[in-house]
């Protein structure tokens, strides 16, 4: 036990990974996964208000996350996750990867937003 009473060793979750941010009470969290040329999910449906997208790049080069029509729009690195809040407004929105040519390989997605 160190000096305050409490055992050492706990610092995160298992395999040394780095731990995310919490988000806060309330806000929907979207895990995606990007590889080469998709989306897994391809189709996320949330509620108005908070959202955290999370996206984890599988994929051997970077890609991208795009809303145009929300203003979403981040780069992960190959073998990166980036994790990102933003407001979303009802309605029906294409995501994509903007990097030049992936859109048109299929890289595309729905976020349906009821």
């Amino acid at each position: 036990m160190g000096e305050d009473g409490h055992m050492g060793g706990h610092s995160g979750p298992a395999g040394g990974a780095p731990e995310l941010t919490d988000v806060a009470p309330g806000t929907q969290e979207f895990s995606i996964k990007t590889t080469e040329y998709s989306f897994a999910p391809s189709k996320i449906e949330a509620k108005p208000g908070p959202a955290t997208f999370v996206v984890e790049n599988k994929g051997q080069i970077i890609h991208d996350f795009t809303v145009d029509q929300l203003g979403i729009h981040f780069n992960v690195a190959a073998g990166q996750t980036v994790k990102k809040p933003y407001s979303v407004e009802a309605g029906r929105y294409e995501f994509y990867c903007s990097v030049a040519g992936h859109k048109q390989l299929g890289m595309t997605g729905t976020l349906e937003v009821s």
